[in-house]
């Protein structure tokens, strides 16, 4: 039975609600700018946890030849974007305190930098023990290794450690990792789609880990 001695999160919705406002930037882009017509709900369903370069693959090979230029503007909005308390996941702040005796680290395919600024923001960069980013991990999920890398980070063994995700992307790297994977759905992912990944756990609120946890870390 595996001991959970670490957390490992994804950030953008598990942490902050920032995926779905980052998905709206996306889709306003698209259409408005690019004369690609997609509604915020299509680009969450195509693109949930991808970044934009992956977004911007993903349309250089449907044959489009805006995929650079989206790239930097998009970095642009993004960059302006600025976040407030509302976008904290509800019952988070509940997580860390019942779980502060265990380390953490955010294993994220977002930028670190901006990360530690978006917790900063939101007086939360003192709950993590490290935040790990695209840009010093060096891979991004799917890939596993993203959340290895993190339980390194943590002095933690990858198989006592528990993950929690909010995308398909994000949980097939827990899967493969090792970890305890726990599906996150409050923040607007499908419950259906993340069960094709069987995940050792569903949960629709953050609250439901804190017992997980316990039951677990004993």
């Amino acid at each position: 039975m595996q001991k959970i001695e670490g957390i490992l999160f994804d950030c953008d919705g598990v942490i902050l609600d920032t995926d779905n406002s980052y998905r709206l930037l996306v889709s306003n882009l698209l259409t408005h700018t690019f004369n690609y017509p997609i509604t915020l709900e299509q680009t969450i369903e195509r693109w949930k946890g991808k970044n934009a370069d992956q977004i911007a693959r993903e349309l250089a090979f449907e044959g489009h030849d805006f995929a650079d230029e989206f790239i930097e503007e998009i970095h642009i909005l993004s960059n302006d974007y600025k976040v407030d308390e509302s976008i904290v996941v509800p019952s988070l702040r509940l997580l860390l305190e019942e779980t502060k005796h265990l380390p953490k680290a955010i294993c994220s395919n977002g930028r670190a930098v901006r990360i530690n600024s978006n917790l900063k923001d939101v007086n939360l960069h003192n709950e993590f023990d490290h935040v790990l980013g695209r840009d010093i991990l060096g891979v991004m999920k799917p890939d596993p290794q993203v959340y290895i890398k993190g339980s390194e980070k943590i002095g933690v063994e990858i198989e006592n450690c528990i993950v929690i995700e909010d995308s398909a992307v994000g949980l097939q790297a827990a899967k493969e990792s090792g970890a305890m994977s726990v599906g996150f759905t409050g923040t607007g992912a499908s419950k259906s789609e993340l069960a094709l990944l069987k995940p050792d756990f569903i949960v629709e609120s953050l609250a439901e880990i804190i017992p997980i946890i316990e039951k677990y870390s004993k």
